[in-house]
């Protein structure tokens, strides 16, 4: 019988490109993961600030809409059917103003000094620290307050 003798100049690289062919793969496989894990993470990024957008549009609401009426210290608000306490707060504040009357050419009573007190109550609103469950599904604990 004749036997054949392969014989080539590469036979001693014999099994190389399959190596090389799993490592390529490996590497691959590595930035697939990294490309996944970095995908992942802008989702939940995404997400929480837009569940942050929506807390603080509906905290203005409730500070728009505030009196000493509305404004009390048991206000929730409700994000896809989950509510968070958004106690809201009066703020009062004193102010005096001081004015005096001149006139150009002096008429009785120029020079004349006023002083007056005003009263003015602001909202303050703020996403409750003390949830019951830890894991608030408001991302940034927010507080609105002028």
């Amino acid at each position: 019988m004749l036997q054949l003798q392969h014989s080539s100049k590469y036979q001693h690289q014999a099994g190389i490109t399959l190596i090389e062919v799993l490592i390529s793969l490996l590497l691959m496989a590595i930035i697939g993961l990294g490309g996944a894990y970095i995908a992942a993470r802008t989702a939940v990024v995404q997400r929480d600030g837009n569940i942050q957008v929506q807390a603080i549009n509906k905290m203005r609401q409730i500070a728009v809409k505030a009196d000493t009426s509305s404004c009390v210290d048991t206000s929730s608000i409700t994000i896809n059917g989950t509510s968070v306490t958004t106690p809201c707060t009066l703020i009062s504040t004193n102010y005096t103003v001081n004015a005096s009357v001149t006139s150009n050419p002096p008429s009785p009573g120029a020079g004349t000094a006023y002083s007056a007190s005003v009263t003015v109550q602001s909202p303050s609103i703020y996403v409750d620290d003390d949830d019951d469950n830890d894991n608030s599904f408001i991302p940034v604990k927010s507080v609105i307050s002028p």
